[in-house]
């Protein structure tokens, strides 16, 4: 998502002409480069924010079968789990809080 809001902010510079790249070359029925970056941009988030929501509802779960069953070496890789779950609910653009897009 970075790379589009890159991107987006390069042309309303109109400092650099952008090279071609694989977004480019996405067939969108001719909508200009800026709209489409955005669009691709509101696209992601709104994808985002429901992929959060679906780890923040399944955090209790993978918590439960995380100390069933991984093996013991493997407990303290929950962590991992546990910051992506906190950045989803602190600083995020995915906030199954309410927190809009």
């Amino acid at each position: 998502m970075s790379y589009l809001n890159e991107r987006i902010v390069a042309l309303d510079r109109g400092e650099v002409a952008l090279q071609p790249d694989h977004i480019d070359a996405l067939a969108f029925a001719k909508f200009p480069k800026r709209q489409m970056y955005k669009l691709l941009l509101r696209e992601l988030r709104v994808q985002l924010a429901s992929h959060g929501t679906l780890m923040d509802e399944w955090s209790g779960d993978v918590e439960w079968l995380w100390k069933r069953c991984q093996p013991l070496g493997n407990r303290g890789f929950i962590s991992e789990w546990n910051e992506i779950i906190q950045k989803i609910n602190d600083d995020s653009p995915v906030n199954p809080g309410g927190r809009s897009v």
